[in-house]
C-alpha cells in the first residue's frame, strides 16, 4: 500500500511539473557568428587599419628587398672581383638576407598579434550586440554553433549585422579599438 501511495504521489508530481514546464515557453534565437565576422563593416575597418598602421614598415622592408636584389645581381655579375671582395660581397648578401628574413618575421608576428587583438575586441562587440538584442526581444537562449537548422524567425544574425552597421556608422567608420 505504501509503495502504491508513493507511486501515485510521484506520478502526480511529475504531471504537475510537466504541466508547469509546458506552460512556460522559451524563446530561442540563433546567430551565425562566422557570417557576422565576415560581413560586418568593422572587419574591413580592421584590415584597413592594420594596412595603414604597418605601411611604413612594409615600405622599409620593400626597400631592403630591392637593395638585396641589387646585391644579389652584383654578386652574380662579380666575375671581375677579387676573391676577397667576392667573399665579402657573399657575406654581405647572406647577412642582409638573414636580417631581412628576421625583420619580415617580426613584422608578420606584430601584424598577427594586432589582428588577433582586434578580432577579440570585435567578438566582444558581437557578444554585446547579441546580448542587447536578446534582452530587447526577451530571447531566453541564443545558440551560436552546432545548430542543424534555424528558422528565419529564430535567426537574429541580420539584426546583429544591422546593429553593428549602425554602430559603425555612428562611430564614423572607426575601427573597433578606437
Amino acid at each position: 500500500m505504501l509503495k502504491l501511495t508513493r507511486t501515485v504521489l510521484l506520478a502526480l508530481l511529475f504531471v504537475q511539473v510537466s504541466t508547469a514546464s509546458a506552460e512556460t515557453s522559451h524563446k530561442v534565437g540563433f546567430v551565425n557568428v562566422p557570417l557576422i565576422m565576415k560581413k560586418s563593416p568593422q572587419v574591413a575597418a580592421i584590415e584597413e587599419g592594420l594596412k595603414q598602421e604597418y605601411l611604413s614598415r612594409n615600405k622599409v622592408l620593400d626597400s631592403r628587398r630591392e637593395k638585396l636584389k641589387e646585391l644579389e645581381f652584383e654578386l652574380k655579375d662579380s666575375g671581375s672581383l677579387s676573391f676577397e671582395d667576392r667573399t665579402a660581397l657573399e657575406r654581405k648578401v647572406l647577412t642582409e638576407r638573414r636580417r631581412l628574413k628576421e625583420a619580415t618575421s617580426e613584422l608578420d608576428e606584430d601584424i598577427a598579434f594586432k589582428k588577433t587583438d582586434e578580432q577579440n575586441r570585435l567578438r566582444i562587440l558581437i557578444a554585446e550586440t547579441i546580448e542587447s538584442i536578446a534582452r530587447e526581444q526577451s530571447i531566453d537562449l541564443v545558440f551560436e554553433a552546432a545548430v542543424v537548422h534555424a528558422s528565419e524567425r529564430a535567426d537574429i544574425s541580420n539584426q546583429v549585422l544591422e546593429r553593428m552597421q549602425a554602430a559603425f556608422e555612428a562611430n564614423k567608420g572607426e575601427s573597433v579599438s578606437k
